[in-house]
């Protein structure tokens, strides 16, 4: 056992409130640590006794766009929380149902993108290649299926025409040829050439393309554009122009509706000046546009002939409505992007709260809400649960360089576990040095691992929100080639215990045992309290599982067998569990070795993996293709229960399952679930380790005048106490008590006084705790042997 002295550090304080400003807080630790919150109306609880308990994750703020309406149904796409100005997750779904998550993540172009039907057209760029190009795809609203559109070659800047597309080729030089791509798959032949002209946008329909250019000189730095700049129609049949408008000042954004085109041109005054006249030609009607927020490229245009943009002007997001060279000006939410009409109807998007966010009608100078979008959830980086307590660690509510970790107590109840409410406050981590990009914490019995915040590769290790030391990855591991890498490792804490990449280290810090290179190489490996167990390779070919005691180093191999891989492994109590080389069969036995060995179906298929193994008291847990499995240790003839849902991960805490599922047409994809096991589990709590001194001296003086006593159990104790009795006299001098412990840590001091308040004698008293669960368990070092020892008064 641990019989180190650990030195206190200086206490970190508690977190602040999270506010606006809170990725300004210092760093502070976490966690078992953050005080539970109580059970009370807000507690999450499963309707029926298998009901899973899903968590809410955190909401967050974003921006929506709207892609495009019809009469049968709509799109929106929603930009991520880490990704504020990507278009994320595309929502579509009728009228009259649900919108529901695509999994494309479309990158649109302003024009070219639009409703058909149920067709959602719109546009992939394919930048990072040697010739960037555009894929032209389209999407069913109704049914999410999604196609790309072939065009024989490369192209850019697609436009959807109802039953075409017309694109231009990768061009050489500024331009390329503008052609158009039946649905059928066929090319056309090109219609509208560079020759001297440049191209300055284009829209078009299943009648006709309307094209924007002007002409190009070289000059000494560049080739720039000039006037006079055109604006023609070209017929989609017999590929003849007909000429809409010329002037100077530069055309851009050309539209083309039923009836009428328009465009922009830039007035005297620079200003920018919209322009529309019929199909057919005639009189043009201008507006001139003075407001710098003004998203003229998003302009569209109702079968009246209202012509529509969105202006933004401060926080005042409006509708700005064009007809007879009149303006009307309609409040939309703040934010709002994206427009498309139906009929005589402008629709846009706007993200925000669950009260703002989704599709707005503006109809009779007036917006409404008539689709909501629900607001998209922060992934969760990463989770622990133990001890009753379930940690989760998002970006939620501040910057990019500094995280937060959240709790929720999860409790044991007849027919399914009870989940409390969020903390009310998170403890903010900041990211440390650049690099880590999967960052992680470990937690149990009041003990914690979380990044530095100084140096990537270092852990802070904690006590009750109390700094005790830090972990460091030592040693790089040779590579293949013998090249020396230091690999960022996952933390695995088990009482006053930390694992870091094949290094066990006491919660000071101080280094105990390093696991065997080629053990280290393949990270399988698992701690409970002092006993580590890990896999490796041989030269020979052969998988090994080995077993040792860090803190009386004799290791004892529990399996070898015929592999090119380390087996998987866990542990808990007296026992631990390792992989076949195909990870299809699942071993159980003692951790100290001999005895019988038991062995399970993984329901692994096909090549081999990881199950990600997990031991929790008399249960073990692992995935395989997805499916999560549990299995009753207690019983020697049980067999796995599969879980239902597709899992990724999951852990064992008392009765109680927490799990990462993952769900379709949903966001985001990856959601905790908490589940009651299939089985109950009754073991007896553990002792995990103990830290603790030989002795004391209560002399006054300053030095060593107490004797801090530290206990980590596996379970959560409702009382907990520590007798001192006298070795000499044989009789009682001295019991210490502490109220309800949660999260298993026994943190006691005596002071060497009597229960009467005397000196106790110098010389050895013989210490023992007796803890016990809600149940009425005792802590016991293996199951049956009770916690004691002895210290001396000197």
């Amino acid at each position: 056992m641990l019989t180190a002295l650990l030195s206190r550090l200086p206490g970190i304080p508690p977190s602040a409130p999270v506010t606006r400003k809170r990725r300004a807080v210092q760093l502070l630790v976490a966690t078992a640590l953050l005080p539970a919150t109580t059970l009370g109306p807000a507690a999450l609880r499963a309707h029926a006794a298998d009901e899973p308990i899903r968590i809410p994750l955190h909401a967050e703020n974003t921006t929506a766009r709207l892609l495009g309406v019809s009469a049968a149904g709509v799109a929106v796409a929603q930009s991520s929380p880490e990704a504020e100005n990507s278009d994320g997750t595309v929502y579509s779904g009728s009228w009259s149902g649900s919108l529901l998550p695509r999994s494309q993540a479309v990158a649109l172009r302003s024009s070219g993108a639009g409703m058909t039907g149920t067709t959602l057209a719109y546009t992939v760029g394919h930048p990072d290649v040697a010739t960037p190009w555009t894929e032209p795809r389209r999407l069913d609203v109704l049914t999410g299926k999604d196609a790309a559109d072939p065009t024989g070659g490369p192209v850019s800047d697609p436009v959807f025409a109802g039953d075409s597309w017309v694109a231009e080729d990768v061009p050489a030089g500024l331009n390329g040829n503008l052609r158009r791509y039946p649905l059928s798959g066929s090319t056309g032949p090109a219609f509208w050439t560079p020759d001297g002209k440049q191209l300055t946008g284009f829209d078009a329909d299943s009648e006709g393309t309307l094209v924007a250019y002007g002409t190009y000189l070289p000059t000494d730095d560049f080739w720039k554009p000039t006037g006079p700049y055109r604006l023609d129609l070209i017929d989609a049949k017999t590929s003849t122009s007909q000429r809409i408008a010329s002037s100077t000042p530069a055309i851009s954004e050309p539209h083309l509706a039923a009836d009428r085109v328009v465009w922009v041109s830039i007035g005297s005054n620079g200003a920018r000046v919209v322009n529309t006249s019929f199909r057919t030609g005639g009189a043009v009607t201008q507006f001139t546009e003075t407001s710098s927020g003004a998203a003229l490229s998003d302009l569209t245009v109702a079968d009246d002939g209202t012509i529509g943009y969105l202006v933004k002007s401060g926080k005042i997001s409006s509708l700005r409505l064009l007809k007879n060279g009149k303006k009307t000006d309609v409040a939309v939410p703040l934010g709002s992007t994206g427009l498309d009409t139906l009929g005589n109807d402008f629709y846009t998007a706007s993200g925000g709260s669950r009260t703002v966010a989704g599709v707005y009608r503006i109809s009779a100078g007036k917006a409404s809400r008539v689709k909501a979008l629900p607001r998209p959830e922060r992934e969760v980086e990463d989770w622990s649960f133990d001890h009753g307590v379930l940690r989760y660690l998002d970006r939620s509510g501040g910057e990019s360089d500094e995280l937060a970790l959240w709790t929720r107590r999860v409790k044991d109840a007849t027919g399914a576990p009870v989940v409390s409410a969020e903390s009310s406050t998170p403890t903010v981590l900041p990211l440390p040095a650049a690099g880590l990009d999967d960052p992680q914490v470990a937690f149990d019995a009041g003990r914690g691992a979380v990044p530095s915040r100084k140096y990537l590769m270092q852990w802070d290790l904690l006590d009750r929100n109390r700094r005790t030391g830090v972990g460091v990855e030592q040693t790089p591991i040779p590579d293949a080639d013998g090249t020396p890498v230091q690999r960022a490792g996952t933390p695995v804490v088990s009482g006053p215990y930390v694992l870091l990449n094949g290094v066990v280290q006491r919660s000071d810090g101080h280094v105990i045992y390093t696991e065997p290179v080629r053990a280290r190489q393949a990270g399988q490996d698992a701690l409970f309290g002092s006993r580590l167990v890990y896999g490796l390779t041989t030269d020979a070919g052969s998988g090994q599982v080995w077993s040792v005691d860090t803190e009386d180093p004799s290791p004892v191999r529990l399996a070898s067998t015929a592999c090119d891989h380390a087996p998987e492994t866990a542990t808990w109590g007296g026992l631990s569990a390792w992989t076949s080389c195909d990870a299809q069969q699942i071993t159980i036995g003692r951790s100290v070795g001999g005895g019988s060995l038991r062995t399970v179906s993984s329901g692994l298929t096909g090549q081999s993996g990881t199950l990600g193994l997990t031991m929790n008291g008399t249960a073990l847990g692992w995935v395989a293709n997805g499916q999560a499995y549990v299995l009753n240790l207690a019983s020697g003839t049980s067999r796995p229960v599969a879980l239902e849902g597709e899992t990724t991960r999951i852990v064992i805490d008392g009765n109680s399952v927490v799990r990462e599922v993952n769900r379709e047409n949903a966001v985001p994809a990856t959601v905790l679930q908490v589940d009651k096991l299939p089985f109950k589990v009754t073991p007896s709590p553990r002792l995990t380790g103990q830290v603790l001194t030989l002795s004391f001296s209560p002399d006054g003086d300053g030095r060593a005048d107490t004797w801090p006593a530290q206990f980590d159990t596996t379970a959560p104790l409702a009382t907990a106490s520590l007798r001192f009795v006298s070795i000499r006299s044989k009789a009682p001098v001295r019991t210490l008590t502490t109220a309800k412990v949660s999260d298993g840590s026994v943190r006691l001091a005596w002071d060497g006084l009597s229960s009467t308040g005397r000196k106790a004698a110098k010389g050895p008293y013989q210490w023992t705790l007796i803890a016990r669960d809600a149940s009425g368990r005792k802590v016991t070092t293996d199951g049956k042997t009770a916690v004691t020892g002895t210290v001396w008064i000197g």
